[in-house]
């Protein structure tokens, strides 16, 4: 005669609620191994997540020309230079903009603090051809053309800190130095770091003094001024030199190549002293290695999930050997074999389904705390790796219940009673 669903399920219940230890300890096994794998998936996600979230706004997109001399000087790459480059390739649909660097000291006032800086004098388009944002204040298109004799500057949020700490800084000044005047700029807004994991990157930049000003301003630790819109004095870039920038964004990322050697030819024929690079191959084979990694440490879950799996057995294999005497009882008052699978695969539902779900919190919370004390970036948690968790959790206690409840069924009533 078939045992009743609603039969197997209480009975099912009713056993484990009668061996608490043994639950409980079932339960935790499990849910260890899925918090396991939800700590390692989000991590290790939320890592390249970050990774590539900085590659995007770094300038993967971007072709940088770059000429350092005097300005104005013969064969230097000026603004005129580029209004001309950019009528010429106008129907590339690329976005231009321009950009003038220079390195100084300056201080913060009132507090003093003092650094040397790159100031980078650019157009409005120069955020957003690199895709950022404002954390505080407003750009400079809002702002208009400020008077030359109030200027106004954009600073790096990193630059920030070094300079000013956590404290507010809009409408705080900056004092940029030149050799026989100093002028003071006020802060009209913060540009968002674009680089999240700037610790971990800067830990390892061993080659930061020896870069040069052209590659400096990409490492967005920068002081912002309009282009034209204050009197430039006298400075040391007029003796030594300085950098024009100027940026080219693709309309399409297959073109990038084509239109570096387009643009490249065209100023060659200008007789323009100029370097042209592009970040995408570089950064396009370090999102290759990033995958690789990623898939590579899908084995670290994968072997706790197997430790988890013969842990799960073993526990389920010790709690068969316990039931034996409340199986053979069962099996003498008229429960079938495949009742008795039922209601083992039963429990380790109930077991599986709670332990997926503290797994799944435990994990979240452990999760956190590794980015927060730890690795220092943001988790990625989405929802397929969640449904993944929690149904590894329930196929993983199933499975490892399967040869315990069969042997579990074939266990002779009279001879188990007759032992006990």
């Amino acid at each position: 005669m078939r045992t009743p669903l609603t039969s197997i399920l209480t009975t099912a219940f009713r056993s484990l609620r009668k061996n608490p230890l043994r639950t409980f300890l079932l339960w935790l096994t499990t849910a260890v191994g899925i918090a396991a794998v939800v700590s390692v998936v989000s991590v290790v996600k939320g890592g390249t997540t970050a990774f590539r979230h900085d590659m995007s706004k770094l300038g993967i997109q971007v072709i940088t020309f770059s000429s350092i001399g005097r300005p104005n000087s013969p064969g230097m790459l000026t603004g005129e230079m580029y209004e001309t480059v950019r009528r010429r390739f106008a129907d590339t649909g690329a976005r231009f903009s321009f950009a003038q660097g220079y390195a100084t000291k300056v201080n913060a006032v009132p507090d003093g603090a003092s650094k040397s800086c790159v100031i980078v004098e650019i157009d409005d388009d120069f955020l957003d051809i690199f895709g950022l944002q404002l954390k505080e204040g407003d750009p400079f298109s809002k702002i208009g053309r400020p008077d030359p004799n109030a200027p106004v500057c954009l600073i790096d949020q990193e630059r920030r800190r070094e300079l000013f700490g956590d404290e507010p800084v809009l409408g705080k000044y900056i004092e940029i130095k030149y050799p026989f005047k100093s002028i003071a700029f006020k802060i009209a807004g913060v540009v968002e770091d674009p680089m999240s994991m700037r610790r971990h990157i800067e830990r390892y930049d061993t080659g930061s003094l020896s870069r040069t000003l052209t590659a400096q301003h990409l490492v967005f630790k920068n002081i912002y001024v309009m282009r034209g819109g204050y009197v430039k004095p006298f400075s040391t870039s007029d003796i030594l030199g300085e950098t024009a920038l100027m940026f080219v964004k693709p309309r399409n990322m297959e073109d990038i190549d084509d239109l570096n050697s387009r643009i490249s030819a065209f100023l060659a024929e200008k007789d323009i002293r100029f370097q042209s690079f592009t970040m995408n191959h570089w950064l396009n084979s370090l999102d290759v290695t990033t995958a690789r990694i990623e898939a590579n440490s899908h084995l670290v879950w994968v072997i706790v999930l197997m430790v988890s799996a013969v842990l799960i057995m073993l526990m389920n294999y010790l709690a068969v050997r316990e039931k034996f005497r409340e199986i053979a009882i069962r099996r003498v008052e008229g429960a079938s074999r495949p009742a008795i699978v039922a209601q083992m695969a039963a429990e380790s539902l109930f077991i599986s389904l709670l332990a997926g779900v503290g797994g799944v919190i435990a994990g979240v919370g452990i999760t956190h705390a590794l980015c927060a004390w730890v690795v220092q970036w943001p988790p990625d948690f989405t929802v397929p790796e969640i449904i993944m968790a929690m149904t590894l959790s329930v196929v993983v206690g199933i499975i490892a219940t399967i040869l315990p409840a069969l042997r579990a069924a074939q266990v002779d009533p009279a001879a188990t009673l007759r032992y006990e």
